[in-house]
């Protein structure tokens, strides 16, 4: 069997053919700056959440903890910021690959844009099949046309979806007194505490007025809160749901606004269960993506997930993801600077209303579904990679082999590759008598286990995964 590549403490690649698939690059030195800037810059990318045990290594809190399969323990997260080489973080569990990976690459991408003063080597993909090449941080974007039909009653119907009636919302109108100038001569409003209304009450308000514009008239900036609140709530511990994660589209790198039709692209693009999407009057779309945590430490896992996901597509505002935070109200007046119209004012329009998918749950199930496949895709692809053995190891299985695996299995061929699903491998591990019987849910301990495992209690744990990708492989091609 094929050593599985792999990272040393040292940062150099050993294992099967790593010099092929996973050629390290060394960057000059002056690109990563001191150790004492990379700290620094990691700190504020991770919201100072990182243990430093020295000043090279320090210990966080897994971006992907929440796709665990096996216990947690404590420094089983470790980020190493060598002077001259790229900063990594590495975690014990091997489900969370896919959260490490993205991690690093915003690390880097952070780092790189506030010290690299040369110009970027491009990644070394030549040769590499695609389905060996990670997963890229940035993905094009297709623009898509923004609906042009206006939802009736939207801020009624904005109200319905994401709220239920006995809820408390927090509204602000902004005044003159809340006007200030930014640094690049644009007027912006912040807004105040805000007040809390009844959704009934303050939909029966809506509909008797004809418009929220006609409720709250002020006309500067109308601003909702993301999550219901609780009876003149204005900060995250007095939210009492955390239902939605705020997604707030950015200026790109050159600090040009991207057009809307590629925002309501990349919001489509990434797949997330979109609640809402309101233009904000000015240059940027506002989406709130449906979590529904149960806690705090759940809303802000998932608000990373999140946040990494849209990384991929567009640039957002990272700061704006606490559950109490304030988002355009739809329907809303905005007071707009021009020269030319010194009082011009635009509505903050609701664009749509649930795209994606209809939960987190079934987000993440998506989300695993594909993670799964990219994996099985990968090591299957790797293990056939030998020096003595042809690259894919099903073209050496006769054709009547294949049927029989179709009759048995169900298991599908693409010429002479498998086709990898959830659905196949299910079928497999349940009925072949190498596993047939052998994983079993336990209602008790609440966990996965299994009498191939050397634990106590037998846990299936990531070594499990491991295991059977590489024994499917090797059994199936």
């Amino acid at each position: 069997m094929n050593a599985p590549i792999r990272e040393t403490d040292d940062g150099s690649i050993t294992g099967t053919h790593s010099d092929k698939l996973l050629e390290k690059e060394r960057l000059p030195k002056p690109g990563w700056g001191n150790p004492a800037d990379l700290r620094s810059l990691a700190n504020n990318l991770f919201a100072n959440r990182i243990d430093w045990e020295s000043e090279d290594t320090g210990f966080l809190e897994c971006p992907g903890k929440h796709t665990h399969t096996s216990p947690n323990t404590p420094k089983e997260c470790r980020i190493k910021i060598d002077q001259g080489r790229p900063p990594t973080i590495n975690c014990f569990h091997n489900s969370c690959k896919v959260e490490i990976e993205s991690a690093n690459k915003r690390l880097r991408s952070a780092i790189g844009q506030a010290t690299w003063t040369g110009k970027p080597s491009k990644p070394k993909t030549q040769g590499v099949p695609p389905e060996q090449q990670d997963e890229p941080l940035v993905c094009k974007v297709s623009p898509v046309p923004l609906p042009t039909d206006a939802i009736p009653h939207s801020t009624v119907a904005f109200l319905k979806t994401l709220f239920q009636p006995e809820e408390l919302v927090a509204i602000y109108d902004c005044r003159e007194s809340d006007r200030k100038t930014g640094p690049d001569g644009r007027i912006k409003y912040s807004p105040g505490a805000g007040t809390t209304r009844r959704v009934s009450d303050l939909i029966n308000a809506i509909e008797a007025a004809g418009s929220i514009a006609k409720v709250y008239t002020t006309g500067l900036t109308l601003f909702i809160r993301a999550n219901p609140m609780k009876s003149n709530g204005r900060g995250d511990s007095d939210v009492t749901a955390y239902r939605y994660v705020l997604v707030d589209i950015d200026k790109d790198e050159d600090g040009a606004p991207y057009p809307l039709e590629v925002q309501y692209g990349a919001l489509i693009a990434s797949g997330l269960p979109v609640a809402s999407v309101t233009y904000s009057g000015d240059i940027s779309l506002a989406a709130l993506i449906k979590v529904d945590a149960p806690n705090h430490e759940a809303f802000k896992a998932c608000k990373e997930e999140i946040y990494t996901q849209m990384a991929r597509f567009i640039k957002i505002d990272e700061s704006c993801g606490n559950p109490s935070r304030w988002t355009r109200c739809p329907d809303g007046l905005r007071h707009i600077q021009s020269e030319e119209e010194p009082h011009l004012k635009r509505e903050q329009r609701l664009i749509a209303l649930n795209i994606g998918p209809s939960s987190w749950e079934e987000y993440q199930r998506k989300r695993q579904h594909e993670r799964l496949e990219t994996a099985a895709a990968r090591t299957i692809q790797l293990a056939a990679d030998t020096d003595d053995g042809p690259r894919n190891r099903p073209a050496v299985l006769a054709l009547n082999t294949f049927a029989n695996l179709h009759a048995e299995y169900g298991i599908e061929y693409s010429g002479n590759k498998p086709v990898v699903n959830l659905a196949v491998i299910k079928r497999v591990l349940k009925s072949h008598p190498e596993w047939a019987g052998k994983i079993w849910s336990d209602s008790f301990l609440k966990r996965i286990l299994t009498s191939r495992s050397e634990q106590n209690p037998p846990e299936w744990t990531d070594i499990n995964d491991s295991d059977a990708l590489i024994w499917l492989q090797e059994s199936f091609g």
